[in-house]
């Protein structure tokens, strides 16, 4: 009984609502399509569900850490607590609660302090990209030495003054741009294909069982 509740109804759930979405989308059957926007739809329910769920987890967790009065982490916890309340009180302006207030005080965090917070974040992340690219632009071998050239006429001709410096700096960079860097998209984008419809086929089947909880 266990394990049909826990490993059998939940694999035919996910197998009969993958086969559902799959005909939806390759048939105009119009009961598969009423079946498919009703999965849809559920699928926003059960998902703000889950979100109610890890909004408590995430109180549960944050709150013990406070509680413990742990010197490292206590105060990213508490940190986190006061702005996840706020916003989250503040967010009610959004349907008519609260008023002017509650909403020009959302706005004011989304705008002045999360907006902030996440050019931030980009700016940092810009720097490991430069060194990460500083890393791959190392000629160890030919493919490197290939690399490396290809990356070096795409940056100078994106740059204004590449095209001062040397004017077919600029259609070199395209050519790179529209033909060997367009087919390696297009193959890296056939290859992920393949990989999801792999992955949905062992889904569909029953192979894939890593999201059940425990292993077999």
């Amino acid at each position: 009984m266990s394990s049909l509740i826990r490993r059998q109804i939940p694999i035919a759930i996910v197998a009969m609502l993958s086969t559902i979405l799959i005909l939806e989308y390759f048939t105009t059957i119009e009961s598969i399509d009423s079946m498919g926007k009703l999965s849809a739809e559920w699928a926003v329910v059960i998902g703000s569900f889950v979100m109610g769920l890890g909004s408590v987890g995430l109180v549960r967790r944050h709150g013990k850490i406070v509680m413990s009065m742990n010197k490292t982490d206590s105060p990213y916890s508490l940190l986190l607590l006061v702005f996840f309340f706020a916003t989250t009180i503040m967010g009610f302006s959004l349907f008519g609660i609260g008023g002017p207030v509650l909403n020009n005080a959302y706005k004011s965090m989304y705008n002045d302090i999360f907006m902030v917070m996440s050019t931030v974040t980009w700016g940092l992340a810009g720097f490991f990209m430069v060194s990460g690219a500083y890393r791959a632009f190392v000629a160890r071998n030919k493919q490197g030495l290939v690399l490396v050239v290809a990356g070096l006429f795409t940056l100078i001709g994106l740059v204004p003054i590449g095209a001062a410096i040397w004017p077919p700096f600029v259609a070199i960079q395209e050519w790179i741009k529209n033909v060997p860097g367009s087919a390696a998209s297009a193959g890296i984008s056939l290859g992920a294909a393949l990989g999801g419809l792999s992955f949905a086929l062992r889904l569909i089947l029953g192979i894939e069982r890593t999201w059940l909880r425990g292993s077999e």
